[in-house]
């Protein structure tokens, strides 16, 4: 398994879609706000990501809140004016935050214990939450046909206790 390490996220501008229901049922989403993005001439500025809010071992699936994002470089579309999102698709300021990170190889069908190792680090070094949970799509999908091959990192923003 990852190393865990402490690492500083920078906040961005990003394209989102937020909704309410099982975590395991998001991939559609991505599919459709990066279709959104092409539409609109645009290009990520980095791997897309998922905020989720409620620890599915405690909230019913289909209360569990999250964002699906994908972060842009500037809210400027290439024709020149400003992009504009819709009833949709939101343009929202991500905050940056200090992480607590580790990085899980594989299905997501398998990452579960992963949060639970970081979790448990987190409590063990004097740490408290500081926001909701991200993943990180680092390898997707979209760019390997093999589960073993996804990369994905889980970052939890922290505050010493």
């Amino acid at each position: 398994m990852a190393e865990i390490m402490l690492k500083k996220v920078a906040p961005c501008k990003a394209v989102v879609i937020e909704g309410q229901g099982p975590y395991d049922k998001v991939g559609p989403i991505f599919r459709e706000l990066f279709e959104w993005l092409s539409k609109k001439g645009l290009k990520p500025a980095g791997p897309s990501f998922g905020i989720y809010y409620d620890n599915p071992d405690e909230v019913p699936p289909e209360k569990c809140r999250y964002k699906i994002c994908f972060p842009i470089e500037i809210p400027v579309s290439p024709t020149g004016g400003e992009i504009a999102g819709d009833e949709r698709v939101k343009l929202k300021d991500i905050p940056g935050a200090e992480m607590a990170c580790i990085a899980h190889y594989g299905s997501y069908s398998k990452i579960g214990p992963v949060w639970g190792k970081l979790c448990e680090w987190i409590d063990r070094e004097g740490y408290n939450w500081a926001g909701p949970g991200r993943e990180v799509y680092i390898k997707c999908p979209g760019m390997t046909e093999k589960e073993e091959e996804l990369v994905t990192e889980i970052q939890i923003p922290v505050k010493k206790s």
